[in-house]
């Protein structure tokens, strides 16, 4: 069951993030990890996609990143907002201005970040965030932090007026799933988390499907 971190987790997790420091100067964690686990949160992607993602990738003047071999090896076109665009060319300013490395998050050594020592780093920030984990498999999980991005989004999206089920087909292509049926399962969980969401679905929806009444007397 995917955890859906409430807003007063993002904010301990980030903060924590945003002051964490390693036991050696040689690191630059520091640096990096704030915008990483922000492009998780804010973008909706998986922790493969993130550290995947080449220089070339990263367009912060137009504010897009292009994820290659994404989920079923598809490429796609993932907006930012304004701000982690911003975030993005200041770490590039920091990192990158004088570097010959290709990806776009990497150690001092100039190797890229993988997803286990992300992972790694994620157990740590969780921990000194004050946010209780039940264990492997139970969560929180890193991964859950796109599970809590396509439940704000469609949340959003309802709250701008959008019926919930008009607006799958886009959080489906943004998520680079392969059907409508893959991401399907997050309207549970908005359900869940939001009830009031189903009490002001479009009223067309009422009719797509006509509820049926036995005549008992002619049955």
């Amino acid at each position: 069951m995917p955890h859906i971190y409430t807003r007063d987790e993002i904010a301990a997790f980030f903060h924590a993030c945003d002051i964490f420091r390693t036991k050696t100067d040689r690191s630059n964690a520091p640096t990096v990890l704030p915008l990483l686990f922000r492009m998780l949160y804010c973008c909706g992607l998986s922790v493969s996609e993130v550290v995947n993602l080449k220089k070339r990738d990263v367009d912060w003047h137009d504010g897009v990143l292009t994820i290659r071999h994404g989920k079923f090896d598809k490429d796609r076109l993932v907006p930012m907002s304004g701000d982690l665009s911003h975030y993005c060319k200041k770490y590039y300013s920091e990192i990158h201005w004088k570097s010959s490395k290709q990806h776009f998050f990497t150690k001092r050594n100039g190797t890229p970040y993988n997803t286990d020592y992300v992972h790694d780093f994620f157990l740590r920030i969780l921990w000194k965030a004050g946010i209780s984990r039940g264990g492997r498999g139970v969560g929180p999980r890193l991964h859950d932090f796109r599970h809590t991005f396509a439940v704000l989004a469609l949340k959003k999206m309802h709250d701008n007026g959008m019926d919930i089920y008009c607006s799958l087909p886009l959080l489906s292509t943004y998520l680079g799933h392969s059907s409508v049926a893959a991401t399907e399962g997050y309207v549970r969980l908005t359900r869940e988390i939001f009830p009031e969401v189903v009490s002001k679905v479009s009223p067309i929806s009422a009719f797509v499907i006509p509820e049926i009444r036995i005549n008992e007397e002619t049955n």
